[in-house]
């Protein structure tokens, strides 16, 4: 009888996939959380756990992620696939923006705390607040789009790959904010009456 086995590279493609799937979810849920906690225009400290958890969630993604990232480049023998170095540029976005949200943003939600969002310095913010938001959800998606897309594969350049994810990270960036402050004005309409 023969025994199952498992190679290294099918462990790190778990771990990777594991890792893409905790970041992509958590960010798709940390937003339609904040969206939902700002509807009353108050973030409660029950929203407020449910985010930095969620945010948990999403670091424990990008590590995974990384660390398998980095078993699999160690493991190539060719590594000049443009579509690898743009996900690890893409990562590295990724990194930042969680860096940035975690000593900017994290903040300014919880000096919101049980205070209506009209009278805090969320008003000031909401352009970085939305931005910031919008490129941390797109770029998850982009990663998980260039790591399932074989037919990519040394077929565009890094430059390529990288303009496209520009793109996408504008019109991402853009529809935030029209969606956000659209939500806070009718929130805010809402809540006057």
């Amino acid at each position: 009888m023969v025994e199952p086995t498992i190679s290294t590279k099918e462990v790190l493609l778990v771990i990777h996939i594991i890792g893409t799937v905790l970041g992509v979810g958590g960010a798709t849920i940390s937003d339609i959380i904040f969206f939902r906690a700002t509807k009353d225009e108050i973030m409660d400290r029950k929203e407020w756990d449910i985010l930095r958890t969620v945010s948990l969630v999403i670091w424990g993604g990008l590590i995974l992620a990384v660390v398998s990232g980095v078993g699999f480049l160690l493991q190539m023998d060719d590594i000049s696939n443009p579509k690898i170095w743009a996900k690890v540029t893409i990562i590295g976005v990724i990194f930042l923006n969680g860096v940035f949200l975690h000593f900017k943003i994290f903040p300014l939600f919880k000096s919101m705390l049980d205070k209506k969002i009209k009278n805090t310095q969320f008003q000031k913010y909401t352009t970085t607040v939305f931005t910031s938001g919008a490129i941390s959800l797109t770029s998850w998606y982009v990663v998980l789009v260039l790591g399932t897309w074989r037919g990519l594969n040394n077929t565009l350049s890094y430059w390529q790959i990288l303009l496209a994810y520009c793109v996408v990270l504008m019109v991402g960036i853009a529809v935030a904010n029209i969606v956000g402050r659209v939500h806070t004005k009718t929130i805010h309409k809402k809540n006057k009456k």
